[in-house]
């Protein structure tokens, strides 16, 4: 049998001899994929469209099913979805921009645990527009200093700050003097 409609399908077989009929059934069993879900991606501060945002398509219990990236009109298409309810739609800004807009769950969630689910289980799903909100001003400021010599700072030193619950975070190095500044973080 093909089956042409994304969906979950059940299957069930039945064997009859001449005195008993034996059925096996296997709950959504055969998973079809083929569902896709449509929208575009936008600056909350202007509206204007933001092209190469990496969008992230999860299941609640599945993780990671789909990703893709935004057009330049910021318009995306994520094809190949299995037909599910649960999913959570994810949007990160491009590398060049993540100090300029933070990261986004559909719909206006900072974490993918506050994030609304959408489904596909009936049909595709048309106009998923998320804008990013803009990045935040607070940031870290400090400076590496030499142990041995307490005056002197250390360059080229990498420091990171993440938050693991936002998945967000901000990672840079210090200049010839040891200083540094985390910029962006929530």
């Amino acid at each position: 049998h093909t089956y042409v409609e994304p969906g979950n399908y059940t299957v069930v077989l039945s064997v009859s001899d001449d005195f008993t009929t034996r059925t096996k059934i296997a709950a959504s069993y055969i998973h079809v994929n083929g569902r896709s879900i449509h929208g575009k991606i936008t600056g909350r501060d202007t509206g204007a469209a933001i092209s190469n945002c990496l969008i992230e398509i999860r299941h609640k219990t599945l993780g990671l099913i789909a990703d893709g990236y935004s057009n330049t009109d910021g318009s995306y298409t994520i094809n190949g979805l299995p037909a599910e309810n649960s999913l959570i739609v994810g949007v990160w800004p491009p590398f060049n921009q993540k100090n300029v807009y933070d990261h986004q769950y559909y719909e206006n969630a900072d974490s993918i645990d506050s994030a609304t689910t959408v489904s596909t289980l009936i049909d595709n799903v048309y106009d998923l527009n998320i804008s990013l909100p803009v990045s935040p001003d607070a940031g870290i400021l400090g400076r590496v200093l030499s142990a041995k010599n307490p005056e002197n700072g250390i360059s080229d030193i990498e420091i990171q700050a993440f938050s693991e619950k936002l998945e967000s975070g901000s990672i840079t190095t210090t200049d010839v003097n040891g200083y540094y500044t985390l910029t962006g973080l929530n």
